[in-house]
């Protein structure tokens, strides 16, 4: 986090999010984790525990490729 914040600093220093941006960003926010938790212990029914764990641990590296791809 604390190397996250510091390249972003400079772009995002005098950047304001207005309150219906904050809300739209903390209801995103909620459902993405709710939904990922969900899937990963739903997933534990019907497979090992070691296979659901490597699919949550890479699912910010597929993102990172789909939001190359993507933009």
């Amino acid at each position: 986090m604390l190397f996250l914040w510091s390249i972003t600093f400079r772009e995002v220093r005098n950047f304001r999010l207005s309150k219906k941006g904050f809300l739209i960003l903390a209801i995103a926010g909620l459902i993405g984790i709710t939904l990922n938790q969900w899937s990963f212990y739903a997933s534990l029914q019907y497979s090992e525990p070691v296979k659901a764990a490597l699919i949550l641990s890479l699912s910010p590296i597929l993102t990172a490729i789909l939001s190359v791809a993507f933009f």
